[in-house]
């Protein structure tokens, strides 16, 4: 279950503060975005229980009836997991980007946000707590360019090309009892969709990777709150 507790928290704050003069911080569109965060983390997770159940071990005669797991569904909810992670950040982004009084303009990304704080000296905690997880130049990718890049990948170049390897898996004492072998799919992601043909010798477990991405980018975003609730307490006028 998602859950943002600090995002609540920064909306309160925000809505006690007085304004500057002559400011406009549309806490109405912050109220929104903080909204579609929630909404497309949401998505993210129902895309994840849906490609949990689509390779979720089977008996082998489910396997015998239907060749192994639907593909088009696994492309479709890995493809809905991507569009949905990635934009929850960037709307992350825009509602951050009301309460510092619109340091940067549409179109941006979360990325262009944090670097023109940083680049203002602003919001320190905030951006030291984001920059190293959207920095595109490390190796290996952190987690917002390395969703980005399958992202990317699935949205406007092409179908990410996963492996599937069906395996069954049955003990010496589940024999024993004449239990019946059961099937796993696992699911692999390129190791880098960018390139074709692909390879998958790093062997990212499909379910593993959106899993670990979800729970990771849910952290990132609620302590990304609670650092951007700590300058709102402290503050005593909007914007920060």
């Amino acid at each position: 279950m998602i859950s943002l507790p600090n995002a609540a928290q920064v909306l309160l704050a925000a809505n006690a503060l007085p304004m500057a003069a002559g400011a406009n911080v549309a806490l109405t569109e912050a109220e929104v975005h903080s909204d579609s965060v929630e909404f497309k983390l949401k998505c993210a997770e129902y895309c994840v229980e849906q490609l949990e159940e689509l390779l979720k071990p089977v008996p082998i005669r489910a396997v015998a009836r239907t060749g192994g797991p639907n593909l088009f569904l696994v492309n479709l909810y890995l493809d809905g997991f991507l569009t949905s992670a990635v934009s929850a950040s960037d709307v992350f982004g825009h509602e951050i980007n009301v309460y510092y009084g619109t340091p940067v303009q549409d179109p941006f990304y979360l990325h262009d946000l944090i670097n023109r704080l940083a680049t203002q000296g602003r919001a320190q905690q905030f951006t030291a707590h984001l920059q190293p997880a959207l920095n595109h130049n490390s190796v290996p990718l952190p987690l917002i360019p390395s969703l980005k890049q399958f992202r990317n990948c699935s949205s406007h170049r092409r179908l990410i090309e996963t492996a599937t390897i069906v395996s069954g898996t049955v003990t010496y004492g589940q024999q024993k009892t004449g239990a019946a072998m059961r099937f796993s799919h696992t699911c692999y992601l390129p190791d880098d969709p960018t390139q074709f043909p692909c390879s998958y010798a790093q062997k990212i477990d499909l379910v593993n990777f959106c899993q670990q991405s979800l729970s990771d980018l849910v952290n990132l975003l609620n302590d990304g709150y609670a650092r951007v609730h700590q300058e709102l307490i402290a503050a005593n006028q909007l914007p920060l």
